[in-house]
């Protein structure tokens, strides 16, 4: 499950993070996009849990 296709939601609202979840409901993947130069993704951040 994902919160977005884009880390853009609509016109008014755009978001910097996008995340990802697995079916247990916790984040294992975070996307971080740059607001101020074209909503460039800067990083990716995975999780895993022992």
């Amino acid at each position: 499950m994902e919160t977005g296709k884009s880390a853009i939601d609509s016109e008014e609202r755009r978001d910097a993070f996008q995340y990802f979840y697995d079916s247990a409901g916790k984040m294992i993947r975070q996307k971080e996009f740059d607001p101020y130069f074209g909503f460039q993704q800067i990083t990716t951040t995975e999780y895993f849990y022992h």
